[in-house]
């Protein structure tokens, strides 16, 4: 990937420094090197900079307070923190203070790494066009006030500049609303590129998010919340799971009975850090709500917070009967696994104690009559045969699960010799389903 972003790499360590430049020069990144907070203040005085990555320890001055002064004296700038796992506190302080885009955990996934950077570096370009389209069409619109003013004094050739500035403006207002759009599929394909990477570590076996976020949203219809909720609600049930991207495969794959005190203590921060993980991202605040109390309980008895009744958000109460429903399916509540009648019986054993009975009742109607998921009628095709227009009938995605392009993509030339490229290079061919 080619691109113009210049990044700040701060350390004290001199081959961690070495090796994160390698690793974003190799990525197509420009990259600036610092030993210190100090230092990296000096270079951003100095030129540009579109993204700071620093080590949170570090001497004289520590990698929250050097990520606070940039936010107030660049708040433009994209702001990630390198983090241990025994630096929570010092890492809510940035997240607080420093207002940090996102952070890892060392040792970092290089995958990860890559895909948050993309997304981070398209919503930057994203938001400064939309500045300067913003300003262009500020700027036509004093102008066509200006001449609307003297339109009685000028003669009747005047009349041709106005439709000309006129058409001026409206395609300015055009490419406004285009760079809106653009924006929305962003912020879609900034949560499928998440969601891809949660389902990627629990395997075949289990229900996608994709499955919750079906079934929440279905509820949340169900019970009449306005469409902007319903967005909120499913865009939560994509990402519930985004807390525990750390997590060892052992302790994703355990039971909830199963744990010990110190993995109960650990597995029960997820939705806390789920939420964490979501600040950054504006259009995914009320979501990110939802996820930090998706697994609080009526009576108390729920986790992070123990949050009661009202305390707990309506699109949270949704969330976690969805997730209980299938987390009980898959075994990873009770020791043993449920049926899909058995799990349904549960949750409604449950309302009033664990659950709003408004909630699930509205979750059993949805049960009963949940429809089938879309079948594509049409073959899959390999990547020599696309064309260039084709639109994507689903998420495209390699034999081992990685993303490559989201469901509603539009094929151009450029991508498509991409692919038949990188389909030279499989085992087997891509499987690409058209509309």
């Amino acid at each position: 990937m080619m691109t113009n972003m210049t990044v700040l790499c701060v350390d004290d360590e001199k081959p961690m420094l070495s090796s994160i430049k390698r690793f974003l020069v190799s990525s197509g990144y420009n990259v600036q090197t610092a030993e210190s907070g100090q230092a990296g203040l000096e270079i951003l005085s100095n030129e540009p900079i579109d993204i700071v990555i620093s080590d949170m320890r570090m001497p004289e001055m520590k990698g929250d307070e050097f990520l606070m002064n940039v936010a107030q004296n660049y708040p433009d700038t994209i702001r990630i923190l390198l983090t241990g796992q025994s630096d929570q506190k010092n890492t809510i302080n940035a997240i607080n203070h420093g207002k940090i885009h996102h952070f890892f955990e060392k040792p970092w996934d290089r995958d990860l790494v890559v895909a948050t950077l993309k997304i981070l570096v398209e919503h930057l370009e994203i938001k400064r066009e939309k500045s300067r389209l913003e300003k262009l069409n500020a700027e036509q619109n004093i102008e066509l006030a200006a001449l609307n003013s003297q339109l009685s004094e000028v003669n009747g050739s005047l009349e041709k500049k106005v439709v000309e500035r006129t058409d001026k403006l409206a395609k300015a207002r055009s490419d406004l609303e285009h760079t809106y759009t653009d924006l929305q599929k962003t912020y879609q394909d900034t949560v499928m590129v998440f969601t891809h990477l949660i389902d990627a570590r629990k395997g075949q076996s289990r229900k996608s998010s994709r499955d919750i976020a079906r079934l929440a949203t279905l509820v949340a219809q169900a019970l009449g919340l306005a469409p902007q909720q319903v967005e909120q609600v499913h865009y939560a049930g994509l990402l519930y799971n985004i807390g525990k991207i750390g997590f060892t495969s052992h302790l994703l794959n355990t039971a909830y009975a199963d744990f010990d005190e110190e993995q109960l203590a650990i597995f029960n921060q997820y939705p806390a850090l789920g939420e964490a993980s979501l600040l950054a991202l504006n259009f995914l605040n009320e979501a990110a709500q939802f996820i930090a109390a998706h697994q609080e309980r009526l009576n108390g008895s729920g986790y992070p917070n123990q949050l009661k009744n009202d305390q707990i958000p309506l699109g949270a109460q949704i969330l976690g009967i969805a997730v209980e429903y299938y987390q009980l399916q898959e075994g990873l509540v009770a020791n043993s696994q449920y049926g899909e009648t058995q799990a349904k019986n549960y949750i409604e054993s449950k309302a009033s104690e664990f659950f709003n009975p408004d909630v699930v009742e509205a979750f059993s109607e949805v049960i009963e009559s949940l429809p089938p998921e879309e079948i594509d009628s049409k073959e899959p095709l390999a990547a020599w045969e696309l064309r260039a227009g084709m639109v994507l009938a689903r998420d495209l995605l390699t034999p081992g699960g990685r993303l490559l392009l989201t469901k509603d993509s539009q094929l151009v030339t450029e991508v498509i010799e991409r692919l038949v490229g990188l389909e030279d290079k499989m085992p087997s061919h891509l499987l690409v389903y058209i509309k």
